[in-house]
């Protein structure tokens, strides 16, 4: 390896031997690792190193498995870390992720292959905004920076949706105020809702002209943090065939194809229960889904996610009872006793985990659990409480519904 530096700056020519936890090329050198957005294993690469932060200066000897990315912003936007990978590549590497997570609580299991449902396959996004001297940008992070990479295209999204960013800048071009703020964004059933969050200013009067250019792009909601500003129908998402009126910022799965299979998976592992709980459930992806065979008792500490999985629940066809309970599992898991009740019992928690709930699951004498995660990491610590208590775990697919990201989604079945 040659290197010179200058100041604090240290360009050196590299070997990367292995991809991190981040999807981020690492350099394995006598200070430590170095690790290199967009830089695959086998690569030689010349790198320019800051401190703590480092880049590729230039690719001296490719990998094979390098490819064209398909979208113009990648290696500058921070928003994908893998476009560069061959596909089937990518998907091993993922599954890969989430055996060296188990591995390290302690756990071999047999792990399938992933399920992949592409790129164009996205509903939601959160963009970050900056308005300065009347100019908006729209778009993610730069990699490695505070900077946002103005979007042209974005080809993780579903097709219209990517195709109404345009659009959607020109409309928050005249009603944003200078500054920062997020956007979150969802395709609906019935069109786009706009959250707009964390701006330190309220918008523009918000005038008739403005409200018919967002009917025209196809926003039926506008809301900026809680104050509702346009209003032409509730957004709808549907859910395991149900129709749901989507709360602000509710939360859903990336990918309602993804969603579904997951869905699947969970109905068959329940066979034959007849009383199911849904931990964590949102507005309802699960339940619904586990409701076609059972009845269900949907647990949630967000009232307006369960306010709004109640009303789509008195209306649907075909589906066993629905209960709710507000609570919040983090703080008051469900009690080894109460969980008792249910012949199977699923949940999916934010990404840090339940391992609470999880050591209660584990001293009950449910026969069916089955985990969902983003994060292999506290799903692997969830899992081993559970291996502790008794139960078994007899399968585990990864999910690769967050597209050309490093994040791997998966679902676990555990029988006692």
């Amino acid at each position: 390896m040659s290197n010179f530096c200058s100041g604090r700056v240290m360009r050196r020519d590299l070997v990367i031997s292995r991809l991190g936890w981040h999807g981020d090329g690492i350099a394995d050198t006598d200070a430590g690792p170095v690790y290199l957005p967009f830089a695959l294993p086998g690569e030689r690469v010349a790198a320019e190193i800051e401190g703590n932060r480092s880049r590729v200066l230039e690719i001296l000897a490719a990998a094979p498995d390098r490819i064209a990315p398909i979208c113009s912003h990648f290696g500058v936007c921070g928003g994908c870390a893998l476009q560069h990978l061959k596909w089937d590549r990518t998907l091993e590497w993922k599954r890969q992720c989430v055996v060296d997570a188990l591995r390290m609580e302690g756990i071999e299991a047999a792990i399938e292959p992933v399920r992949a449902f592409g790129p164009h396959s996205r509903r939601r996004a959160a963009f970050s905004a900056q308005k300065a001297s009347g100019v908006l940008r729209l778009g993610y992070r730069r990699a490695l920076s505070h900077d946002i990479v103005d979007l042209a295209e974005c080809p993780v999204l579903l097709p219209k949706f990517e195709a109404a960013i345009m659009g959607l800048r020109d409309f928050l071009q005249q009603c944003l105020p200078e500054g920062e703020a997020r956007i979150v964004v969802t395709f609906c059933d019935n069109g786009l809702d706009v959250l707009i969050e964390k701006t330190a200013s309220r918008l523009r009067v918000f005038t008739p002209k403005l409200a018919k250019i967002a009917q025209a792009l196809g926003i039926v909601r506008l809301a900026i943090g809680g104050e509702l500003l346009l209003s032409l129908a509730t957004p709808q998402v549907t859910l395991a065939g149900v129709r749901v009126d989507l709360s602000p910022g509710g939360f859903l799965q990336a990918s309602s194809e993804a969603e579904a299979a997951m869905a699947q998976i969970a109905l068959d592992a329940i066979g034959k229960a007849r009383k199911t709980a849904d931990l964590f459930c949102g507005l309802g992806a699960f339940t619904f889904a586990l409701a076609r065979k059972a009845a269900v008792t949907g647990v949630e500490t967000d009232r307006a996610l369960l306010a709004a999985l109640e009303a789509a629940a008195r209306h649907a066809q075909g589906i066993k009872p629905i209960k709710t309970l507000a609570r919040d599992l983090m703080r008051e898991p469900l009690s080894p006793t109460e969980l008792n009740a249910f012949d199977a019992v699923l949940f999916d928690p934010p990404r840090a985990g339940a391992l609470a709930q999880a050591k209660a699951l584990a001293k009950s004498r449910v026969p069916t659990v089955i985990a969902v995660s983003c994060n292999p990491a506290s799903f692997a610590k969830d899992a081993r409480a559970l291996l502790d208590g008794g139960l078994k775990l007899v399968r585990v697919v990864p999910i690769d519904q967050f597209v050309y990201s490093a994040h791997v989604e998966l679902i676990a079945v555990f029988n006692r």
